[in-house]
């Protein structure tokens, strides 16, 4: 039950990466200031100061900040600094990624990436730690092979690299694995 709860949020989490993305790529509505074709990066569009909502009804469904999205055309490419992303699940729970720079590729948002200090939390108490996490679409899988820890209250499982296969609802944490649960945790 534990495990398909953590499936199930890393699934929303990349989700939300995808949906969120593609959007600003396309242009739908956000608050921003754009500088075009300039910079060090020779991004074709650069958007500073991103803060997007999308809500359904007066139900917030996620929220998108990023200091900097470029975007590169000719690659089909978008990079995102300091990103912060939140999602509010129909149940209720609430699940922030973060990290320090993301890219996603194509108009689909087929392939995403986050690293530098990635952070996944949730309201209920879970908590993900990983250098970088990848997401490809087409195989419907997320995953790293950095080190990774996820905790909640009383428990820790550390390892080398996981693996989320989403459509069978499956995780693995890949190699070096070490679990502490303290009395009353989990």
């Amino acid at each position: 039950m534990k495990g398909r709860r953590i499936i199930l949020i890393l699934i929303l989490i990349v989700t939300l990466a995808v949906v969120s993305l593609s959007l600003i790529i396309r242009g739908k509505e956000r608050s921003v200031s754009f500088s075009l074709k300039g910079g060090e990066e020779k991004a074709d569009v650069m958007v500073r100061r991103v803060h997007y909502v999308r809500s359904e009804g007066s139900r917030k469904v996620w929220e998108l900040q990023a200091a900097l999205l470029s975007h590169y055309q000719r690659e089909g490419r978008t990079k995102a600094k300091d990103l912060r992303m939140t999602l509010w699940t129909e149940d209720g729970r609430v699940i922030t990624v973060e990290g320090k720079e993301g890219w996603i590729e194509g108009k689909e948002g087929k392939y995403v990436q986050l690293q530098g200090d990635v952070l996944i939390t949730t309201s209920d108490g879970y908590r993900v730690r990983t250098d970088s996490l990848r997401y490809d679409g087409r195989r419907k899988l997320v995953w790293t092979s950095s080190p990774v820890e996820l905790s909640r209250e009383g428990m820790v499982l550390k390892g080398i690299g996981l693996r989320v296969a989403i459509e069978e609802k499956t995780f693995q944490v890949l190699g070096q694995v070490s679990a502490t649960i303290r009395e009353g945790g989990v």
